[in-house]
């Protein structure tokens, strides 16, 4: 645990997590594995190698394998390095911008599928600990089962109206974080996990596993750019960067 606070160690605003920490994940079952590759995408990019739709209609005869390499990797706390590399495709973001601006683009990242099958059993069980632990912060409205835009909108509304009906005087603030995502320290990340969440031990090996080693590449038509290295941010295109 960490235990020197100050103004400049950015864990000084958490508050130390004060119940059972999660250590370990549980083992999954050959359902879950299904239920979660017959709910997802079908999509495929170019670095699976097979297509997924063409893996869901054998998803009889490979079920088994699939349990077994998912336990494998829930028991080690080892994610695996070739599911850390990511493809990325500059995607125009509407049909009357030009394509000679590079501005008017946006970049779509591809990982395996797999990867996210994988990211998927993962989520199932930190969602949990997060949610049993009220971890969530009470006005996050993103990425939260039940919360949207709308709900934020409505909060924002009812503040102002509230605050309007009393008299006060309203001032309103918005800041764009919008790349806030991209530039996240991954060892500050680590470290919050476990003060502020209660991930440690294996889980939090896990962790730090899924974090080491991410790289991507450009895609732009048969032309792909030399692979670098992603030295900070959560990962784009996953299934747990926005719950990171």
């Amino acid at each position: 645990m960490y235990e020197v606070y100050n103004t400049i160690d950015p864990l000084c605003r958490d508050k130390p997590f004060a119940g059972i920490p999660l250590t370990e994940f549980p083992s999954a079952t050959i359902d879950e594995v299904e239920a979660i590759i017959r709910r997802s995408s079908s999509k495929s990019c170019d670095l699976d190698p097979l297509p997924s739709a063409l893996l869901k209609l054998c998803l009889p005869e490979m079920s088994a394998t699939l349990l077994s390499i998912t336990i494998h990797f829930l028991d080690t706390g080892v994610a695996p390095s070739h599911f850390n590399k990511a493809r990325v495709t500059p995607v125009p973001k509407s049909r009357d911008t030009s394509c000679d601006d590079v501005s008017n683009y946006r970049p779509t990242s591809q990982l395996q599928f797999i990867s996210k099958v994988l990211e998927r059993v993962i989520t199932n069980r930190i969602r949990p600990h997060l949610e049993e632990y009220h971890l969530f912060d009470k006005y996050q409205s993103a990425y939260r089962a039940a919360h949207s835009i709308e709900t934020a909108l409505f909060r924002v509304h009812h503040d102002i109206t509230s605050a309007l009906d009393k008299g006060s005087t309203v001032a309103l603030m918005m800041l764009d974080r919008s790349a806030a995502i991209d530039v996240i320290d991954h060892d500050m990340l680590q470290k919050r996990l476990e003060f502020a969440f209660g991930i440690s031990g294996q889980a939090l090996k896990w962790f730090s596993s899924y974090m080491q080693d991410r790289s991507q590449c450009v895609c732009v038509g048969k032309v792909v750019c030399k692979t670098l290295p992603v030295v900070c941010g959560v990962p784009q295109g996953s299934v747990l960067g926005p719950l990171l």
